[in-house]
């Protein structure tokens, strides 16, 4: 026990007391063992959230100078009398405009990636949803976009099946795959929007869609912070990047696990399987 305090004391929580009776000498030594666990829990989760720190600050640091550096540029142009031309600058204002609220938009979703991060499981607003009704409503905000452009959107979804979880989350996360489904799929083709309970009691939630694919060399890295695939037909398509990175955390602190299929000019199926214990049938 002298030893294993000693350990504990210059940050070795791995030595551990061989416990042996009932007695007080027993119970001390379970006391420093707990102890060990309990301190090598709090230094992992406080290196977890050193790191997830470091990464939000170099995410940051690095995806925000663009915007900031053309609102900048923009900015001093008209202040300094470089633009005259009325029209020229009103576009330059327009753009501006546009490079704030993608500057918004891009804050308010790291900030959301990092308190998904911060917890290991869902903690408010948990209670068994629809997932049909939820897969439905999504796909009826998604219908504007979708129609524009002759896109149909199926849905093939069990109605008597319950997944334990966050409304509002689940909502973003069906949103996330739906709409980067609409963003890829060609004009005329369609996105499968499925949700079905599995023969081992688990729900399985995929989003299919017909465009270009996604190359197996990127496919391990496409959950990652504004990570982009690096093709030709992928670069002019909006986005800030960390939809994927949110549909991740989202996913984990569901218990959930995800797979993507992706055969290049055929199409991606996005799969988020959700385990037995988190069904309900209704």
């Amino acid at each position: 026990m002298k030893d294993s305090a000693a350990a504990i004391a210059s940050g070795d929580y791995t030595r551990k007391v061989e416990v042996n009776g009932e007695d007080e000498v027993a119970a001390l030594g379970r006391a420093l063992n707990a102890l060990g666990n309990d301190l090598s829990a709090f230094v992992d989760k406080t290196e977890r959230t050193e790191k997830i720190r470091r990464d939000f600050v170099a995410n940051v640091s690095h995806e925000l100078r663009t915007p900031i550096t053309i609102i900048r540029g923009y900015n001093e142009a008209i202040s300094d009398g470089t633009i005259t031309d009325k029209e020229m600058i009103q576009r330059y204002r327009a753009l501006i405009n546009e490079e704030t609220i993608r500057l918004e938009r891009m804050i308010r979703e790291l900030l959301n990636i990092s308190r998904f991060q911060a917890s290991d499981e869902l903690t408010t607003g948990i209670e068994p949803l629809p997932l049909a009704e939820i897969v439905r409503n999504v796909t009826e905000k998604l219908m504007v976009k979708s129609v524009k452009r002759h896109v149909t959107l199926v849905i093939h979804a069990d109605e008597n099946i319950a997944v334990v979880g966050n409304g509002d989350q689940l909502v973003q996360l069906i949103m996330i795959l739906g709409d980067n489904a609409l963003k890829y799929s060609p004009d005329n083709g369609t996105i499968s929007f499925t949700a079905v309970r599995q023969e081992d009691g688990s729900v399985l939630l995929s989003v299919a869609d017909q465009g270009p694919g996604i190359p197996e060399e990127d496919l391990p890295f496409i959950w990652e912070r504004f990570y982009k695939v690096d093709k030709s037909h992928c670069r002019n398509v909006p986005g800030t990047g960390l939809g994927l990175a949110i549909a991740k955390e989202i996913i984990r602190v569901h218990g959930a696990k995800a797979q993507v299929f992706s055969i290049p000019r055929v199409g991606t199926r996005f799969e988020v399987t959700f385990p037995k214990e988190k069904v309900v049938l209704c």
